[in-house]
């Protein structure tokens, strides 16, 4: 199945949305990217790296599902949507705010 993103006629590459360094993954964009980083960094929570990259982002997950709070797991689930958002805003909208700001 082609990427929408390609069948859409806006990119002729894989490369990531954010940061334009290497093909878009769940795992990149929501923990290697370094945009991703700085808005893990500048969360409520302060995470300077979301994860181990020895396990999938959905490993991930699902551990935090299980081992966080309740409102702290709710925060990463927020984080993940702001991400996912300032990525299709650059992407649909070509517009970028500083991952301060969107934790803002």
């Amino acid at each position: 199945m082609p990427n929408a993103i390609f069948t859409k006629g806006f990119a002729t590459s894989a490369l990531l949305i954010l940061c334009g360094v290497v093909s878009e993954s769940t795992n990149h964009l929501m923990r290697e990217c370094s945009y991703s980083r700085g808005m893990w960094l500048a969360s409520p929570l302060g995470i300077p790296h979301p994860a181990p990259r020895s396990r999938s982002f959905l490993e991930v997950l699902l551990k935090w599902a299980t081992k966080l709070i309740q409102n702290n797991f709710e925060i990463c689930l927020m984080i993940m949507w702001a991400i996912w958002s300032a990525r299709n805003d650059h992407m649909w909208n070509d517009k970028m705010e500083s991952p301060n700001l969107v934790m803002a």
